[in-house]
């Protein structure tokens, strides 16, 4: 999950989470 919203940057609310966590 955490991968893939990384790969996607534009990806939607639900992996904007993920990624905001990562950045």
């Amino acid at each position: 999950m955490q991968t893939g919203a990384l790969r996607s940057f534009p990806a939607p609310a639900e992996e904007s989470v993920p990624l905001s966590v990562a950045g």
